[in-house]
């Protein structure tokens, strides 16, 4: 069988979020998007182009709400509108009035939100 799992959000405390953000960042540029077949190959396609134009979608939606996409979608060739294939992205400036920060989105995009403490994070879950 297989387990539907992901992370949709993560929440940074301020003292450590900058670093957080770089790391991701860097992590998720070095990632190979293509064919699962391919043995180089680290971020497959979406299970199909509807999922993956409504991951775009929450991400174009966040992006005018004021957040910023962190990772460029042209240094991943094999992204394009209408494919399955998907460049990751990384969303700062994000907060709970997005969709990609209260719906399920089943791709390779995550919001990162800036926190002062714990029990902040904890109200925010």
């Amino acid at each position: 069988g297989q387990s539907c799992c992901g992370i949709e959000r993560v929440y940074v405390h301020a003292d450590v979020y900058d670093d957080f953000v770089s790391g991701m960042v860097d992590l998720a540029k070095g990632y190979v998007l293509g064919d699962p077949l391919d043995d180089a190959t680290t971020l497959g396609p979406m299970v199909r182009p509807k999922a993956a134009d409504f991951v775009r979608g929450q991400i174009a939606d966040a992006v005018q709400a004021g957040a910023q996409a962190l990772i460029d979608p042209k240094a991943f060739p094999r992204d394009e509108a209408g494919s399955a294939y998907m460049a990751p992205q990384v969303l700062t400036g994000v907060d709970h009035a997005m969709r990609v920060m209260t719906e399920e989105s089943f791709g390779p995009v995550v919001g990162v939100m800036k926190v002062a403490s714990d029990d902040e994070a904890v109200a925010l879950m």
